[in-house]
């Protein structure tokens, strides 16, 4: 039934919000801060899209699982529990099979090494179970890409007809600006923002530029520090 589904919906959603806490929890020795988190992803309004719209729970699936493949990972590398290693591999598996932006998954894994520095010790154990479990990634990236391709016969990702990726990459950096926006006033909220093709004439494309530019300065300079 309809109310089933919602509150299907729903509770995905809350699970997502568990597993925000988990993972800040893990990256950050400081209780509040993935409370906090975890209670202000919890109730946004700008999800209201994904837990409203029956067909957004593939959102909230991917969400999940790709946050559960990140926890298992780091979870992995500082045990000696090989089995963080399967329930990474598993998670990854059913990201995939939810939805395709789960490719991701090996910039984020570089992006939590590139942001999180452990002692020598410790960096020699990770270097070697790190290794395993990124080759595992990228090696069942590489099987559901032929998968998509060659059996399914199906591109990755649906564009228009008449767009390429770099007549794509615009919208990047106005997706940065409205969504900051919505962060911030959610108002105007619906379930596709991805439809419109933009160039780097836009202000808005010229701002989003701008501010991604700052924000990675910016952590280059606290990570110093931090």
């Amino acid at each position: 039934s309809l109310r089933s589904l919602h509150l299907t919906n729903i509770a995905l959603h809350v699970l997502v919000a568990f597993a925000i806490f988990w993972l800040i929890s893990i990256l950050c020795n400081n209780w509040p801060l993935p409370l906090l988190t975890s209670i202000f992803f919890l109730v946004h309004p700008v999800h209201t899209e994904a837990v409203s719209y029956m067909s957004g729970r593939v959102d909230s699936l991917v969400t999940l699982f790709m946050l559960l493949s990140v926890i298992f990972y780091i979870k992995n590398l500082r045990t000696k529990d090989t089995t963080f290693y399967i329930l990474m591999l598993i998670s990854y598996i059913l990201a995939l099979l939810s939805k395709e932006n789960s490719l991701m998954l090996p910039l984020i894994l570089i992006l939590y090494h590139c942001s999180f520095s452990v002692s020598p010790d410790i960096a020699k154990r990770e270097k070697i179970r790190g290794s395993v479990a990124f080759v595992s990634v990228i090696v069942t990236s590489f099987i559901y890409v032929l998968f998509r391709l060659i059996v399914l016969e199906s591109a990755l990702l649906e564009v228009p007809e008449a767009s390429g990726i770099f007549q794509r990459v615009p919208g990047v950096f106005v997706a940065i600006i409205n969504y900051t926006r919505i962060l911030l006033f959610p108002t105007g909220l619906h379930m596709e923002y991805g439809k419109t093709l933009f160039t780097f004439g836009d202000m808005r494309a010229i701002c989003g530029l701008l501010m991604f530019f700052f924000l990675v300065i910016y952590a280059f300079k606290i990570k110093k520090k931090k």
